[in-house]
């Protein structure tokens, strides 16, 4: 509607599985105008996919930095 959404309080590992299994993903959006839920579609569940894997590939990165800069 407004094109505010926000996953509604879900962990990135509980999100790749939903996404892998098919399982509901639920969306909300809270602003001035609407206070509403609802299952995400085939195209948010994309672009929830699409953020996933690069929220996923930097959350990667930044173990590998770290745990380089870790070694004695």
């Amino acid at each position: 509607m407004c094109g505010q959404e926000y996953l509604v309080g879900l962990e990135l590992e509980t999100i790749a599985d939903r996404l892998a299994t098919g399982r509901l993903i639920k969306l909300s959006c809270n602003c001035a105008r609407h206070s509403v839920t609802w299952a995400a579609n085939e195209i948010e569940r994309a672009q929830i996919r699409e953020y996933t894997a690069a929220v996923q590939f930097f959350v990667a990165e930044k173990r590998q930095r770290t745990w380089r800069y870790a070694r004695p």
